[in-house]
């Protein structure tokens, strides 16, 4: 299976920062130009050259397009592209999910924004050159970063972040008003050598996240996400894997996590798929009264796939309510070891076995014995 790296590719454009900050480059621009398909007088086009920081990770551009001169004197307000993405990085620390977030004001009449990647393309569309028949001139716009026909809109630009590019604005057939704004997300390099845990958990984390939307199951993706992450860090400091390009990242990800994969005999056995089967039936069993059965499903399942902190807590507690503590303590102190070493569950799973305790309690107030085990969950969950 191949990964899907687009996702981690953002993240790490990110991570290889130490910090983010939004730099405006457009501030509350307005453009007033006239309307018509061939007009010949008046200006119905211009062109912004776009000046990009260095370190430019991504940059935005949000615009509104109004028909009428008063429309735009009763909304004096700026766009507030600079103030509303430095108020997403201040409270993520990243511009994930930013564009859905980003406000653009009402327009009223249609316009048109090309992203052109050279000075050439610009010149040309300034100069109409689709419209004059003597030259055989052209011009070319990137479709991911332009808008055509809109009254409003806002763009995420990721794949042009360094260098001088152009934004060109065509009115319709109306005469328009056009309030633009740009600004860039400029990060500050890491000098770190060494991998910090947080950018450990979120490379995991975005590699689990990956492979679970590929169908694979929770618990093998966890081992793999695992597994590739630490494979890399391992051979790789990590000033030189952010210093690699993008291909040859997509090239180290993809040989580790095959290697990952063939270690571990493939993405999923049918022995695992089966024994996660059985624990769900175990404590199916539990739910339904019948102790006896949740630990023959449960044994099972560890049988099956010895490697689920889950089951392996859920036996604990089957064992506490039949009055055996010394069996309940010792598949307890399995399942705390396991969790553990589980970064991007074993919070949540620790968290659960707190509260099934804690169920517990009221369902079987007769159970004993397990008040030194739920002190030592919570210190786990709280030191996690």
């Amino acid at each position: 299976m191949k990964l899907n790296l687009t996702l981690l590719f953002i993240l790490c454009s990110f991570i290889s920062f130490s910090q983010v900050t939004a730099v405006p480059i457009i501030e509350n621009r307005t453009y007033q130009l006239d309307g018509g398909t061939f007009i010949v007088f008046g200006q119905s086009r211009v062109t912004i050259p776009i000046e990009l920081p260095d370190n430019t990770v991504e940059w935005y551009y949000v615009f509104s397009s109004f028909s009428d001169k008063e429309v735009v004197k009763s909304n004096n307000a700026t766009i507030g592209l600079l103030s509303q993405l430095s108020l997403i990085i201040d409270q993520t620390g990243t511009t994930a999910n930013a564009l859905s977030a980003l406000l653009a004001p009402s327009g009223s009449s249609n316009c048109n924004v090309y992203l052109f990647p050279s000075y050439t393309d610009s010149k040309n569309f300034l100069n109409k050159t689709d419209q004059d028949i003597f030259t055989t001139a052209t011009w070319h716009y990137k479709v991911q970063g332009s808008i055509e026909a809109g009254m409003q809109g806002k763009q995420q630009i990721k794949d042009v972040d360094d260098g001088t590019y152009y934004l060109g604005i065509k009115a319709g057939t109306s005469p328009v008003i056009v309030k633009i704004e740009v600004v860039a997300i400029v990060g500050e390099p890491s000098l770190e050598s060494e991998w910090s845990q947080e950018t450990i958990d979120v490379i995991t984390t975005a590699i689990y996240d990956i492979l679970v939307e590929e169908n694979v199951s929770e618990l093998k993706a966890n081992e793999l996400a695992n597994c590739t992450v630490e494979s890399i860090t391992k051979d790789y400091s990590s000033t030189v894997f952010f210093g690699f390009t993008e291909a040859v990242m997509d090239k180290l990800f993809e040989e580790y996590y095959i290697a990952c994969v063939e270690k571990s005999g493939g993405t999923e056995t049918e022995e695992q798929k089966k024994g996660a089967t059985y624990g769900n039936l175990g404590w199916q069993h539990y739910e339904n009264g019948n102790l006896d059965k949740a630990i023959e499903y449960s044994k099972k399942a560890l049988e099956l796939n010895k490697d689920m902190g889950w089951v392996q807590s859920n036996l604990g507690l089957f064992y506490f309510i039949k009055g055996d503590d010394l069996m309940a303590t010792d598949y307890y102190i399995e399942a705390i070891l396991d969790l553990k070493n589980d970064k991007i569950s074993g919070k949540n799973y620790l968290k659960a076995a707190i509260d099934d305790i804690n169920n517990a309690r009221t369902k079987y107030p007769e159970m004993k014995g397990y008040e030194a085990i739920l002190d030592e969950l919570k210190r786990e969950y709280d030191g996690f």
